[in-house]
């Protein structure tokens, strides 16, 4: 009778820790705009938890992701969009005079350069996010190679994750830019602001670049997470957190593979 007495304490205890992990607060941080810069390579110094976001036909997107992938980062597929301001979106943009076929070629011709890429977000965007019909074919390329979709959340009038919900896509909008300013006192306050947020929300996601001050804060300031209680996970652990988000698991089964 001891020794049952003390197995079901046990798995009681066990319980416990188990179910304070799940409730734990996560964050994904997500490295994007890889791939044109020979200092993009210190990205692979960061933590394998952090994701890198690479961009496709980029001189050195797919030596970093190869790279990234063997040491255990998650990748991810960083699309540049049109945005509302006409910015030169280079090889593998998706722009609104585009029909299906060239689309969706683009798309599958972008995925082949970075094959690592378990998910996918936009580079710019603000204008292309905000139409259906381009996110329609969009969404049905990532539901077809069973993809995640961050939205970077360039326009508040975005209808990208609307339709990701129409084709069980798994979803989740970006949160917090850390580094639209380099100052090391902006760094601060948005990575501030992170934590605060972390803390009021189940998952948040954080975008960042690489540029040496945003790693140089980084390496030195990503600890800060595990001393608040904050677990700093790869972008595809933000799906099994939110309700409702279909697809998730069609994505982990195939990807593990």
């Amino acid at each position: 009778m001891e020794y049952l007495r003390r197995l079901q304490l046990a798995s009681l205890l066990v319980l416990a820790f188990v179910c304070g992990l799940s409730e734990a607060a996560q964050v994904a941080l997500i490295i994007d705009d890889i791939g044109y810069k020979k200092t993009d390579h210190q990205v692979l110094a960061l933590p394998t938890n952090v994701t890198l976001s690479v961009l496709p036909f980029t001189p050195l997107g797919q030596r970093i992701a190869d790279k990234a992938n063997q040491q255990g980062h998650e990748v991810m597929l960083h699309i540049p969009m049109q945005s509302l301001q006409g910015n030169r979106l280079g090889k593998g943009g998706l722009n609104n005079d585009m029909d299906e076929a060239e689309l969706t070629g683009i798309l599958e011709q972008a995925l082949a350069d970075i094959p690592y890429a378990k998910g996918l977000n936009n580079h710019m965007g603000s204008l292309l996010t905000q139409l259906p019909r381009p996110m329609h074919w969009t969404m049905a390329t990532l539901q077809k190679h069973r993809l995640f979709f961050i939205d970077s959340s360039t326009t508040k009038y975005t209808v990208a994750r609307d339709i990701a919900q129409q084709y069980q896509v798994p979803h989740i909008k970006r949160h917090v830019f850390l580094d639209n300013n380099l100052d090391p006192k902006s760094l601060e306050s948005q990575f501030k602001h992170l934590l605060w947020l972390a803390k009021k929300r189940k998952s948040t996601v954080a975008i960042a670049h690489p540029h040496k001050e945003t790693l140089r804060f980084l390496v030195a300031n990503l600890d800060r997470l595990k001393q608040a209680g904050i677990e700093l996970v790869p972008a595809s652990e933000m799906f099994k957190t939110i309700p409702n988000n279909t697809g998730f698991q069609n994505v982990i089964s195939i990807k593990k593979q």
